[in-house]
């Protein structure tokens, strides 16, 4: 194993952890600003805190800078074609982007998408300077939840995947059973099709 502090070397070992997906979006119907992620935590429940990390030279990072309130949407198996579309540098913004996304007004004053598995809206906490990358941590003012029971749609190896369902290991020397298919205990991603093409947030 290599200890040197090699950008790709480093890129391809994060890549080997899956995330999630989430959509950041900023402003209003006719001033969205929205970008995909996968740089994205809680931080705290006592306040509830999260943070998301936005690259230095981003569209979005300017619009951060100046914000005061945000959304994360967590972001569904049915919606790769939106995660794709918002992972570009040529994305839609304003009226278009919260066309393309349904967008849906709130009273504080964001725009989300109400298809997501979940949406929180934020006040802007504090940001911080993180290499080539600005950490935002914002404040959850008010959590939107869909009854909707979809698989999360999450990011491993450069693809947009979806996590197997009902997943049973007997043992780690034994094959697990997803679905009454019998699979290879190391084959734990259903490895989907859409891919992001010249994103402005560069997922690993």
């Amino acid at each position: 194993m290599s200890d040197e502090p090699d950008a790709m070397r480093f890129r391809a070992a994060m890549s080997r952890f899956p995330t999630g997906v989430v959509l950041l979006t900023q402003g209003g119907p006719n001033t969205l600003e929205a970008m995909t992620a996968n740089s994205f935590a809680s931080v705290s429940l006592q306040p509830p805190l999260i943070l998301i990390s936005v690259r230095s030279d981003s569209r979005m990072r300017a619009r951060m800078d100046a914000c005061t309130t945000f959304a994360i949407q967590i972001l569904h198996e049915g919606q790769r074609h939106l995660a794709a579309c918002f992972a570009r540098h040529q994305r839609p913004g304003g009226a278009q982007a919260a066309d393309v996304l349904e967008a849906v007004p709130t009273p504080l004053g964001n725009v989300i998408v109400a298809s997501a598995i979940a949406v929180l809206e934020c006040m802007l906490f504090a940001r911080h300077a993180g290499g080539d990358h600005v950490i935002y941590i914002g404040r959850v003012a008010c959590i939107h939840m869909s009854p909707d029971e979809r698989l999360p749609l999450t990011f491993h190896r450069g693809e947009f995947t979806v996590p197997l369902s009902r997943l049973t290991i007997k043992s780690p020397h034994e094959e697990m059973r997803v679905n009454g298919i019998s699979k290879a205990a190391s084959a734990l991603f259903e490895v989907g099709s859409a891919r992001s093409a010249s994103p402005d947030y560069r997922l690993p």
